[in-house]
């Protein structure tokens, strides 16, 4: 799941996704965090947010992890939903975000 374009946040996730070969299979568009964040806890996807919206994330429902990187010009933020299998591609994208440097 991601924000629609034209979103700084998703262009930065893409870039750094397709520089370390990992394919996004994005099902969902939205134009709001809100909404993201009611996917997520439904189960249907994680998505990367700026961290400035973390306001809007049921922390009940879900989990933040906070991308540290002083390098990132806008800070980053990746939620899922809490006490749930994520998918491979969900974990790789996880995985790939915090490991490698954008």
């Amino acid at each position: 799941m991601t924000l629609q374009n034209p979103s700084i946040i998703r262009h930065v996730i893409e870039e750094h996704c397709a520089a370390h070969q990992v394919v996004l299979d994005l099902k969902v568009e939205c134009h709001q965090i809100s909404s993201l964040s009611h996917f997520v806890a439904y189960g249907m996807g994680v998505s990367a947010i700026p961290r400035h919206f973390q306001k809007f994330i049921d922390l009940e429902k879900n989990v933040l992890v906070e991308i540290e990187d002083n390098q990132a010009q806008l800070a980053v933020g990746i939620i899922y939903k809490k006490d749930y299998e994520l998918s491979n591609m969900s974990s790789q994208f996880i995985e790939t975000t915090l490991w490698h440097h954008f």
